[in-house]
């Protein structure tokens, strides 16, 4: 309750929470087994999540819906693919890319001379970063979906496309 009435709670909260060990502690990496450990028969996972989707609304209530939406986000996209195989994460990522058509928008981009579509390569860059490597907490999983986002292009589209997504937004005083 503290953390709806104190920004300073809420934050920490959400920071840990945030955490490698805060995760470990809260999102259960064991999906198949329905009973949560140490608890009475009859609890679920489903309650459990119940709950953890009520404290974040309850740390969360004083920010704006933007930034809740990113914790979301963030915290979704771990549940969703935790203890999932490779080959599962690999039909996750052609999914996106079919329903966001990112390989036709590379393919403009990396064939265009730099800047001609600006747009189009801040949509990447913002897709990418966003929804495939930003909110991930061990550095193995972005390198996993980095991975598939560069193999299909050649070395120097995939120089682009790593340009594109992590250089300087303006070319202006190196921003």
């Amino acid at each position: 309750m503290l953390s709806m009435v104190s920004k300073s709670i809420s934050n920490r909260l959400i920071n840990y929470i945030s955490t490698p060990s805060g995760s470990r502690r809260l999102l259960l990496q064991d999906f198949h087994n329905q009973e949560l450990p140490g608890k009475r028969e009859g609890s679920c996972i489903l309650e459990h999540y119940k709950s953890l989707g009520l404290l974040f609304k309850r740390c969360t209530l004083l920010l704006p819906t933007k930034d809740r939406l990113k914790y979301m986000h963030r915290i979704l996209s771990e549940i969703l693919t935790a203890g999932w195989d490779e080959l599962e994460c690999h039909r996750v990522f052609n999914f996106l890319c079919e329903l966001s058509n990112l390989p036709r928008k590379v393919q403009i981009v990396v064939s265009s001379k730099p800047g001609s579509a600006r747009k189009l390569e801040l949509r990447i860059r913002l897709y990418c970063r966003s929804v495939l490597l930003n909110h991930w907490i061990h550095r193995s999983d972005s390198a996993f979906w980095l991975t598939r986002i560069l193999k299909p292009w050649p070395m120097v589209n995939q120089a682009r496309l790593l340009y594109i997504i992590f250089g300087p937004v303006s070319s202006l005083d190196g921003e």
